[in-house]
C-alpha cells in the first residue's frame, strides 16, 4: 500500500517518462491533448484546494490567529523594519501560502528519494501531516450522511466503513488529486511547448507501389 502511494506521488518520474512521448506529437495532437486537459485542470485543482490545500491553510490560520505569537513577531519585525500594517500582512501571506504548498512539494519533489533515510523520513512525515490535517474536513462530510446508516443498519458496521470510506477520500485527496493536478500542469506546459516550437519529426518512408 505504502509503495503504491509513493509511486503515485512520484511525478517527476512520470513526466520523466511523458515528455519523450509529448515531443513525437504532431502539433495538432499536441493541441487536441492539450485542450482536454485544460478542461479537466480546473476542477482538478479546486478538488485539491478544497480537501487537501484549504486544510493545511486553516492550520496556519490558526497559528497567525489575532493574539497568536506568530503573528505578534512578525507584526514587530515589520513594525522594527518601519514598514506597516499592510507589507506585515504580505509577509504573512507569503509565509501562509509558503506553509501550504511545503507538504505538497515535499512529497512531489522528494518522493523518489523515499529510500534515503532523512529525506525518505521528511516525506513520510509531510505525508502524515497531509493525510492528518485533511481527515476532519472529509470525516465530517462522511458523518453527515445518512446513506451509511440506512444501508448497514447495525451502528458498528455503519461506524466501520465511515471510517474506510474517509480513510480512502483522505489518501485520494491527498495523493491522488494533488499528484494529478500538478502532472496535468506539467504536462500543459510541455504540451504548450510542442505547440509553440514543435521539434524535429521523424520522417516516414514513401510507401512503394
Amino acid at each position: 500500500m505504502f509503495r503504491a502511494i509513493i509511486t503515485m506521488m512520484d511525478v517527476p518520474t512520470a513526466m520523466g517518462q511523458l515528455a519523450p512521448r509529448i515531443r513525437q506529437l504532431s502539433r495538432g495532437g499536441a493541441l487536441l491533448i492539450f485542450s482536454c486537459l485544460l478542461l479537466i485542470l480546473g476542477p482538478l485543482a479546486y478538488l485539491w484546494w478544497r480537501y487537501d490545500l484549504s486544510s493545511t491553510w486553516g492550520w496556519f490560520a490558526v497559528l497567525i490567529g489575532d493574539g497568536s505569537t506568530a503573528k505578534a513577531e512578525v507584526g514587530a519585525a515589520a513594525a522594527k523594519a518601519g514598514a506597516d500594517d499592510a507589507t506585515a500582512g504580505l509577509i504573512l501571506l507569503l509565509f501562509g501560502t509558503g506553509f501550504t504548498l511545503l507538504p505538497s512539494a515535499v512529497q512531489i519533489g522528494m518522493t523518489r528519494f523515499v529510500s534515503v533515510p532523512a529525506l525518505g523520513f521528511l516525506v513520510k512525515v509531510s505525508l502524515g501531516f497531509d493525510l492528518i490535517t485533511d481527515w476532519p474536513a472529509l470525516w465530517q462530510i462522511v458523518v453527515q450522511s445518512a446513506w451509511y446508516d440506512t444501508t448497514f443498519g447495525w451502528w458498528p458496521l455503519a461506524g466501520l466503513a465511515r471510517l474506510i470510506v474517509t480513510a480512502l477520500a483522505t489518501v485520494l485527496a491527498s495523493v491522488v488529486i494533488q499528484s494529478a493536478t500538478i502532472l496535468v500542469a506539467a504536462s500543459l506546459l510541455y504540451l504548450a511547448g510542442a505547440i509553440i516550437a514543435p521539434g524535429d519529426r521523424p520522417r516516414t518512408r514513401a510507401l512503394e507501389g
